[in-house]
């Protein structure tokens, strides 16, 4: 009966180990696809108004979005374990979506008001330096 039971342990350690491993590999696809998604978006945007400002907006603007959906999720899933809210599964991911998301948004707008006055004074100063 003991061979039985390691032998079984073997193999279910083995599946589980093969299932973590897939698993692994799909969400680095995912990744990937996501991320040739939001750079083809932002090359898209680029190519429509021919000037590369609006596409490097775009890309930081995505980039935030994502970034903060992601960790608003996690930091709604921290606060209801540290605090114990009671929220339901369905409550952390939608509050930290819609949290995160709203963060993002904000910080991907200071960050491109921030990409506006360099670039503006980068164009200022190349306009000196040809005058």
């Amino acid at each position: 009966m003991g061979i039985f039971g390691l032998l079984f342990l073997i193999i279910a350690l083995v599946l589980i180990g093969i299932g973590l491993a897939v698993g692994l590999v799909l969400c680095a696809i995912a990744a990937a696809l996501m991320v040739a998604g939001m750079v083809s978006t932002s090359a898209a945007v680029g190519l429509w108004f021919r000037r590369p400002a609006p596409a490097v907006r775009v890309l930081i603007y995505q980039v935030f979005l994502v970034l903060g959906i992601c960790s608003g999720v996690v930091v709604a899933w921290l606060a209801s374990t540290l605090f114990e809210l009671g929220l339901q599964p369905a409550g952390i991911v939608g509050t930290g979506a819609l949290s995160g998301a709203a963060a993002g948004i904000a910080l991907a707008a200071i960050t491109g008001w921030i990409f506006d006055c360099v670039v503006g004074a980068v164009n200022r100063h190349l306009a000196r330096k040809q005058a």
